[in-house]
């Protein structure tokens, strides 16, 4: 919003916004380490190795009780997916290593249960922290938040850290599932030191609408229970303290930020047709079912992209044809009759699965993963595309392949499904459509499009892959984030490529990268002659809100110009001038 670049300056720490949004309240902090718990090791003799065994079961069943009440709390609140956190809480507190190394330990140091627990929790944490994957280590907050809740049930004095009688931010160490689900009404934010975008606890504050900045370093140290602070999760701002002036501005911005929610949902059920009457097409990016219910809420025409892998992470083991079928069958149904797209498994570099082995890789960006993975495990692709194409004679089902490189997985992959469909066809008598589509988003495809087109019936452009691919930047390695630029020449011309070369071959593209949801970046990929974009649906809105407000004539000229121009330095600065004063007067962004 324009009216950030006028504000004061006070105590301000910067963060990484997981779940957006603007509050301010006062503080409640929860410093959840083993410091702050006061666990100091003492001797404890043979004999009182039974009785410290007998603490440490009971804490084990009280944890379990209170995981499951969470569980049945979640599960009627947003669904099964998302408590299904807890059921793998659920299955630490069950590891028999977990158990047998605490119960080791406790044997070979004879010291109090407490201490034994923290060193193996430490343990097992730093394990997980230390590996390549960023699910994995992601996985190692789940660990210290199973370990904090043992703790906590032994050290019974302690107070209960989530009961505060005010509208408060919570301030901690980490941003964990057991502290974001307890969120009541007076808890209107979160402000952590630690935590990732895809972590459990960041999945659930978004699903839940509540604003929470990761990664503000030293918090703990900055603020203490009462202060006051601001959550910016536009700018990814923590302000401690603001001088009144400062919280005034914000009151001001809070009430904008609430009048354009309310414009947004307003216009979300118009058409998104530009002022000149050129129809866009705007459809959601889901990773789960009850996502469906979101993309009706914000008019989306369809689900142009369906993440079959987060469905395939949620479980402990490989999910069957039924099982699979089961779930595919109601996310078309409850589409409605509109389009959905279907990835096939698209696992491999930071998306992994618990129960199927990966290889140890150098570089797992460039390794094994997606189309590569489906065309050498014949059983797993073919169970996923039996229940894909069962579930398509019940709407409009569209089959997208991953990672495309070269032509020949095209032919290979069609050759699978095409043997599939035939054994449905003729066990079942099913009458099959499914269109076949490519992802875009290796440069090698780019260069053999006309090819690719020949033999697939969509294209969809994955911006997220491609601009990592073509810029040679991991998008997950923060050291070289400021190298992945989206308005890099490269990028933008490659974006034209793949549209041009669409159009000529008659083939329809969709662009389903974080691109497609950001306003800045509308108008640019209008002007280069995308019709069709998938984003997560609350972006939906910003976005129409744009399209409705211009005429498409004026975004061929802004993307001819910036087409034209040598570095992002230059298009940064085009931008400012001619693309940041319409989206200022337009949404307020």
């Amino acid at each position: 919003m324009s009216a950030h670049k006028n504000i004061s300056r006070s105590k301000t720490l910067k963060g990484v916004t997981v779940s957006p949004g603007i509050e301010m309240a006062k503080v409640w902090k929860i410093v959840e380490n083993s410091d702050e718990m006061r666990i100091k090791p003492h001797s404890i003799d043979e004999s009182d190795i039974d009785r410290e065994l007998s603490r440490f079961n009971r804490a084990i069943k009280t944890s379990h009780e209170q995981l499951d009440a969470l569980y049945k709390m979640v599960e009627k609140r947003l669904g099964a997916k998302e408590a299904g956190i807890f059921k793998s809480h659920m299955l630490i507190l069950d590891d028999p290593h977990f158990l047998t190394s605490v119960k080791e330990l406790l044997k070979s140091e004879k010291k109090n249960i407490e201490h034994i627990i923290n060193e193996v929790i430490k343990k097992f944490s730093l394990m997980f922290s230390m590996l390549d994957d960023n699910l994995m280590r992601e996985r190692s907050a789940d660990i210290r938040d199973v370990g904090q809740r043992v703790l906590k049930n032994l050290l019974t004095d302690r107070q209960t850290i989530l009961e505060p009688n005010e509208k408060v931010i919570i301030v901690a160490n980490e941003l964990i599932p057991s502290i974001t689900v307890k969120a009541s009404d007076n808890i209107l934010g979160f402000a952590v030191e630690r935590g990732e975008m895809m972590s459990h606890a960041s999945i659930l504050a978004r699903s839940l609408n509540i604003p929470a900045i990761v990664g503000v370093e030293n918090i703990c140290s900055e603020v203490s229970t009462g202060d006051t602070i601001i959550i910016d999760g536009t700018n990814s701002l923590v302000i401690v303290n603001p001088a009144s002036k400062v919280i005034a501005e914000y009151k001001r911005i809070q009430i904008e930020y609430c009048v354009i929610k309310d414009d947004m949902k307003t216009a979300a059920k118009m058409p998104s047709v530009t002022t000149d009457g050129e129809q866009i097409k705007l459809l959601a990016n889901i990773n789960k079912v009850s996502d469906i219910e979101l993309a009706r809420q914000y008019n989306a025409c369809g689900i142009g992209l369906f993440r079959t892998e987060f469905f395939f992470m949620s479980g402990d083991k490989m999910p069957g044809e039924e099982e699979q079928y089961a779930m595919y069958r109601r996310i078309v149904q409850d589409a409605g009759g509109n389009e959905v797209t279907i990835r096939v498994l698209d696992i491999g570099a930071d998306k992994t699965l618990s129960y199927f082995a990966m290889p140890q890789e150098l570089n797992p960006q460039l390794g094994w993963r997606g189309i590569r993975i489906l065309l050498s495990e014949l059983s797993l692709f073919k169970t996923q595309i039996r229940a894909i194409l069962r579930a398509s004679v019940h709407g409009r089902v569209k089959l997208l392949l991953p990672m495309i490189s070269s032509v020949s997985e095209i032919i290979e992959a069609r050759d699978i499904i095409e043997e599939a469909k035939f054994e449905l066809q003729s066990r079942m008598q099913l009458e099959i459509n499914v269109e076949i589509g490519a992802m875009i988003e290796v440069p090698a495809a780019v260069f053999i499009l006309d090819e690719i087109c020949r033999r697939v019936d969509f294209l969809s452009i994955g911006t997220n892959d491609l601009i990592q691919y073509l810029l040679a930047v991991d998008r997950n390695n923060s050291r070289v984030a400021n190298f992945y630029e989206p308005l890099h020449p490269a990028v933008m011309n490659v974006i034209k490529m793949i549209s041009d070369t669409a159009a000529r071959n008659k083939k329809e593209v969709v662009l389903c990268g974080e691109l497609a949801g950001d306003t800045l970046f509308t108008m640019i990929l209008l002007g280069l002659g995308v019709r069709k974009l998938s984003m997560n649906p609350t972006a939906i809105p910003g976005v129409r809100k744009v399209i409705r407000s211009i005429p498409l004539a004026k975004c061929v000229e802004i993307a001819r110009d910036i087409l034209k121009l040598p570095c992002m330095h230059e298009s940064k600065k085009y931008l400012k001038e001619n693309v940041f004063p319409f989206l200022d007067h337009t949404i307020g962004n």
